[in-house]
């Protein structure tokens, strides 16, 4: 049986075809921890940020929404890289989060 080969993307980034749960399970593991990266980044830059009382003056309600920013990433990260995302929504801290997920039950079953 001929399966399709990898396909690269314009970006140059590579897909793997779905053929079975472990090439799909490298790409949203790979997201995953793509997701967590990012969430950390923006965490440092917060903190960065919060060395600077009059910046902290002028943009405490910005430095709010990075934070919020990086803990939804930080949700998605661990919903989207679980085994099980369902259970992984149990260790979801942000009721948004776990809301938007729960709604899609609804949508689907």
């Amino acid at each position: 049986m001929n399966r399709p080969g990898p396909v690269a993307s314009v970006a140059g980034a590579v897909f793997l075809p779905a053929t079975g749960s472990n090439a799909a399970d490298a790409h949203l593991k790979e997201m995953a921890t793509m997701l967590g990266e990012i969430s950390t980044q923006l965490e440092k830059l917060g903190e960065v940020l919060c060395h600077d009382p009059e910046f902290v003056g002028r943009h405490v309600t910005e430095l709010q929404a990075i934070d919020l920013i990086a803990q939804k990433q930080r949700a998605l990260a661990a919903v989207l890289g679980a085994e099980c995302p369902t259970s992984a929504l149990a260790g979801v801290g942000l009721e948004e989060v776990v809301t938007r997920f729960k709604s899609l039950t609804t949508r689907f079953v």
